[in-house]
């Protein structure tokens, strides 16, 4: 399944992960109109071996109070752009706000990550009318023919029949989940 990826893709994507920086909330000033607040996502270029081009970028949120405090419960408004401003696709596979805390998976499309300069994009909040702007398909490309998701520590029994595996690239390339065997345990 993973054959075309290589390994130090997956070293360099688990170092970014650990490099992401979130900074404190900054009032919107790009994205069109009606996103109160952004916060900085900066990507080390010391853990980037190689320009990665059309990354899909795993952004972790956890007991953020800033963003629970001004985002839609749901996560429809969370948007990523790019230094320029422009919009990435992202997938939101998590979301979810209690006690004023969220906490989320994201997986964001970013069109280049170098390696000799920190890459910068911004993941805007705070927009009450805002439709829901995760679109899995769109966040993977042709160069993956199926991602699925499990949440740690689930295991998937052979014979199994009671869950399905949803892909989220546009191949809809869904699984019973008896057609695996145990994993993420």
């Amino acid at each position: 399944m993973f054959s075309h990826v290589k390994l130090n893709t997956w070293v360099i994507l688990i170092f970014s992960i650990l490099c992401l920086f979130l900074n404190t909330p900054g009032h919107a000033a790009s994205l069109s109109t009606g996103w109160a607040y952004f916060k900085t996502i900066t990507i080390s270029n010391a853990n980037v071996g190689s320009d990665l081009e059309n990354f899909p970028l795993y952004v972790g949120v956890s007991g953020d109070s800033d963003l629970g405090a001004a985002c839609q419960s749901s996560g429809y408004d969370i948007r990523f752009c790019d230094a320029s401003g422009n919009v990435l696709s992202h997938e939101r596979e998590a979301f979810s706000v209690s006690n004023g805390a969220a906490t989320g998976d994201f997986w964001v499309l970013v069109p280049t990550i170098s390696s000799s300069s920190s890459t910068v994009i911004k993941m805007y909040y705070g927009n009450s009318s805002a439709e829901d702007g995760s679109s899995p398909a769109s966040a993977w490309t042709s160069n993956y023919l199926s991602v699925w998701h499990a949440s740690p520590g689930q295991i998937v029994n052979a014979g199994t029949t009671s869950m399905s595996l949803l892909d989220s690239t546009s191949n809809s390339d869904c699984r019973p989940a008896r057609n695996f065997c145990q994993f993420m345990a």
